[in-house]
C-alpha cells in the first residue's frame, strides 16, 4: 500500500477442512491437553482456568473444526502426529 495500490490475496477453502489457525491460543492450549486424555478438572488446574471457562473454550475449538466429541479431537491429534502435520 506504500505506493498508493492494494492487493487482495484469495484462495479457495474447501468445506470440510479443518483448520487450526482458526481456533484461539486459549482453545489450542484446552484442546491439546483434552487430546491427551485430561479432563476439565486438569486442564483448568494446568491452565489456572475454572471447569467452566474450560467447558467453553473445548465447546467452541471442537466446533470451529467440526468435531462433535472428545474423542474426535483425540483421533484428529493422533492422526496429525501420524503424518507429521501439526
Amino acid at each position: 500500500e506504500a505506493d498508493g495500490r492494494r492487493v487482495v490475496l484469495a484462495r479457495h477453502n474447501a468445506p470440510g477442512v479443518r483448520d487450526p489457525r482458526a481456533l484461539t491460543a486459549r482453545e489450542r492450549d484446552v484442546l491439546a491437553y483434552v487430546a491427551q486424555g485430561h479432563g476439565n478438572k486438569y486442564v483448568g488446574y494446568a491452565l489456572g482456568l475454572s471447569t467452566t471457562t474450560v467447558a467453553t473454550h473445548l465447546r467452541r475449538a471442537l466446533r470451529k473444526l467440526g468435531l462433535t466429541t472428545r474423542r474426535d479431537a483425540i483421533a484428529l491429534f493422533e492422526a496429525a502426529v501420524r503424518t507429521g502435520r501439526p
